[in-house]
């Protein structure tokens, strides 16, 4: 079946490009080399680490959320009424409080991680300049030298 084929196929270059994202060390596999050669557009999302990290903190986001909705839950439903009040309370209160440190954590992570990324384009337009400009003045020196 060719359908079952290609997914297959995807599959396993999915879970081909995790592990590369989740790498400790910068060794090189000959894997690596041969499926970067045949989708090279691929090379710069693992150099741009942004996306997966958006995803991490859109799942702690989520979980921050169904936190807080949990801690509503409890209070609404009275569901912790076998407890005496000050445990109910506290309860809700902590589970409440963590979702919004969830939230609040994931939210300033996200922020700070698209200033990062704004900062890394900045230098790497920085170095590419610095690289042109002294090529360029070494061909001026080169051509005046002749």
């Amino acid at each position: 079946n060719p359908m079952a084929l290609q997914k297959t196929k995807r599959e396993r270059e999915g879970i081909f490009f995790i592990k590369t994202l989740f790498k400790t060390k910068a060794e090189v596999t000959d894997t690596e080399v041969e499926y970067f050669r045949r989708h090279p557009e691929k090379i710069e999302t693992i150099t741009a680490p942004h996306t997966i990290h958006g995803f991490i903190l859109l799942g702690g986001l989520v979980l921050g959320i169904a936190t807080v909705i949990l801690s509503k839950v409890f209070t609404i439903l009275e569901v912790l009424k076998f407890m005496p009040p000050l445990v109910q309370q506290t309860l809700v209160d902590i589970t409440f409080e963590i979702g919004v440190a969830l939230i609040g954590g994931g939210v300033t992570a996200y922020f700070l991680g698209v200033l990062l990324n704004q900062q890394q384009q900045v230098a790497k337009d920085w170095k590419s300049e610095i690289y042109q400009r002294i090529a360029s003045e070494n061909e001026r020196t080169q051509e005046g030298g002749l």
